[in-house]
């Protein structure tokens, strides 16, 4: 076989998987959005913005703590620092990146080693702070 039929079949057979790769994260989403659907009913597309403003300020090799709360009933009883730690072990030291929806939440996570970075607005004005936890080993 000639040396420009395999630089041609190459090339087409890398085609093919970029394509293969492509359709797979085409799929990936709309399983994402479907589950997106699921867990946030009426208020899904409000969860989508948020999630893509999320996406332009969080590290790619980073764990996601997309949501940590604590119903406000029993609040300020250190169930959000035990959730956080909770969480901490589970990473083993990884990095994790989160955002933060007030000072007082950004606070918080200060105190438990993750540094604040600039605030992004959502459409509404609402402030995010972007939080990183660097690797601990």
């Amino acid at each position: 076989m000639e040396r420009a039929d395999l630089d041609t079949r190459w090339k087409v057979t890398l085609a093919r998987l970029e394509a293969a790769e492509e359709e797979e994260r085409r799929r990936e989403q709309e399983r994402a959005n479907r589950r997106m659907e699921e867990a946030t009913g009426e208020w899904a597309e409000r969860f989508r913005i948020l999630d893509g403003l999320s996406s332009k300020n969080r590290p790619e090799q980073a764990h996601h703590l997309a949501f940590l709360a604590v119903h406000p009933g029993p609040q300020n009883q250190g169930l959000g620092t035990t959730l956080l730690h909770h969480q901490h072990a589970r990473l083993g030291g990884l990095p994790a990146y989160l955002e933060a929806n007030d000072p007082r939440n950004r606070d918080l996570y200060a105190r438990h080693g993750h540094e604040a970075r600039e605030p992004f607005a959502r459409p509404d004005g609402a402030l995010f702070w972007p939080i990183w936890r660097p690797g601990t080993g």
